[in-house]
């Protein structure tokens, strides 16, 4: 396992980002979701409000860190797993 908890095989890593919180910035993160799935803003409120969630999953480490970096900066509680 890598430090940021992504299992790790044939050099690949398949990580997952979980929501743990919108946190105050309730509409920032609605939409920030909203631009890194590229789905309506209807589903994106309705999956932040059912933190904690699984956002994304199977993608690399570094696609895991940005992803919970740009949520990280706007006052969500982000897991790497």
């Amino acid at each position: 396992l890598s430090k940021v908890g992504c299992s790790e095989s044939n050099k690949q890593s398949s990580c997952e980002v979980i929501l743990v919180d919108a946190g105050n910035s309730t509409l920032a993160v609605y939409k920030a979701v909203r631009d890194l799935l590229i789905i309506s803003l209807d589903e994106a409120m309705n999956l932040v409000r059912t933190a904690p969630i699984t956002l994304k999953r199977g993608i690399t480490q570094n696609e895991a860190k940005n992803i919970a970096d740009t949520l990280k900066k706007i006052g969500a509680k982000v897991r790497i797993k």
